[in-house]
Order: structure tokens, then sequence, then C-alpha cells
């Protein structure tokens, strides 16, 4: 719903709040693929770890860092388990 969204909230918080408002707009109005259009690149580099395995080790290397301690993993691939087998293995 509009009025009760967490994740929109937390987005709109990152700065992206007129980027939320026409992704929402687009859902909500049964326009999933016109949502998806509307998410830009700057908003999924902020949202989501996207790349090539030396571009997610080498950010996985600075948030580690930073001391990043726990990730959540969706991995979009055919063999899921494989890729986080291969980001365990770039962690340790």
């Amino acid at each position: 719903s509009r009025e009760r969204n967490y994740y929109a909230s937390a987005v709109a918080g990152m700065g992206f709040a007129a980027e939320v408002d026409a992704v929402q707009s687009a859902a909500l109005g049964g326009d999933r693929r016109g949502a998806e259009a509307l998410v830009s690149d700057a908003m999924l580099d902020e949202l989501a770890l996207i790349g090539d395995a030396a571009y997610v080790r080498k950010t996985l290397a600075a948030l580690g860092d930073c001391g990043v301690t726990t990730l959540s993993l969706g991995p979009a691939t055919p063999d899921p388990l494989g890729a986080v087998a291969g980001i365990r293995g770039a962690l340790v």
C-alpha cells in the first residue's frame, strides 16, 4: 500500500523519494514492467551488489574492511548454490 510500505520508506530515505513514488505508482497501477523500468542504475547500485566476479570480490573486500560482518545473499543465477560457494570462497 502507498501508506504503509517499509521498503518504499527505507529507499526513499536513501535519497530516492521521487523514484520510489514513480515506481510505486506504476506498480500499484498494475504496470509491473513500467515499475521495473523506473528503477535507476543509481538506485540499484545502492541496493544490490551486481557485477562480474572480480567486481563482487573487490566490493565484498571493501565491505569487510568497513566492518560489515553479515550479508543477505540472493544470487540471480541458474546455480545459486554455486554462486554462494564462490562468494564464500572469496571471503575466507
